[in-house]
């Protein structure tokens, strides 16, 4: 058992821990809740209003030890509350970007390579939520799934934002530059800056591991090599502020 994916019963389920992700998941008509466990004497306000949401929609109701909430989720900071849920739905690429187009958008997508930890992963989700990308891309392997911890990092917003789990991430650049988007990643050897590149186009925004970033492969298929301007002599940025950063740039040129 992993703290990340917990498996219930024989349902087939994940567990979600904390208040704001299990608040958000209650209120995604398209993310089943299975069964909201909360811990014996949690009773507060924010504690009522989940059990108030949970009666709402049928969910189940179980009051458990506190010590039990603590093994299930692998000691991590559940504040009282956890769910089962069905196991996460990724979202398919091509109805996305169909959708995107349908309500008449400049596409905007958030592709990660070799994030491997699910911190930054959720990190990034409400970076990518909160300035206006349509979907994350993930690739299937040597990458952080959608669990229990990037789903309470992200505080809700891998509930409402599209994440599409890729095979091939450098075929699925190829394939979105050939559909039309442009593809800009984020590195210290960079050769131009943020600021001076015209950001209101169709884009994919490419997050690089911490430390390594970039693979060569993923690095080839991108239009534009980006630094972001920082005082000298400071180390890298974190993956997830690197993508805020770049998300912001993004949202300030397509608001003016």
């Amino acid at each position: 058992m992993t703290a990340d994916r917990e498996r219930a019963d024989d349902s087939g389920a994940d567990l979600v821990w904390g208040i704001n992700p299990v608040s958000a998941l209650l209120e995604e008509d398209e993310l089943r809740v299975h069964k909201l466990l909360v811990a014996e004497g949690r009773r507060d306000r924010r504690v009522e209003a989940l059990l108030d949401r949970a009666r709402e929609r049928g969910v189940p109701v179980a009051f458990q030890p506190t010590r039990s909430l603590d093994r299930v989720t692998g000691g991590q900071a559940h504040q009282g509350v956890a769910a089962r849920v069905a196991v996460f739905a990724y979202a398919d690429l091509e109805k996305v970007l169909a959708g995107v187009r349908e309500r008449g958008e400049t596409p905007l997508l958030v592709a990660l390579d070799g994030v491997e930890d699910p911190h930054n992963l959720g990190a990034i989700a409400r970076s990518a939520a909160a300035l206006g990308a349509h979907a994350l891309l993930v690739p299937r392997h040597r990458s952080a799934a959608v669990g229990g911890t990037a789903l309470k990092v992200s505080a809700g917003a891998l509930a409402r934002i599209p994440v599409c789990r890729v095979a091939n991430l450098a075929r699925s650049l190829k394939g979105l530059k050939e559909d039309g988007l442009w593809v800009l990643g984020t590195d210290p050897r960079g050769e131009v800056r943020l600021r001076d590149l015209d950001l209101d186009v169709p884009l994919v925004v490419v997050v690089g591991a911490e430390g390594r970033g970039m693979r060569p492969v993923i690095r080839s298929q991108c239009d534009w090599s980006a630094v972001i301007p920082m005082e000298e002599g400071q180390e890298s940025l974190n993956a997830s502020v690197a993508a805020g950063v770049v998300l912001y740039e993004v949202r300030r040129q397509r608001a003016d």
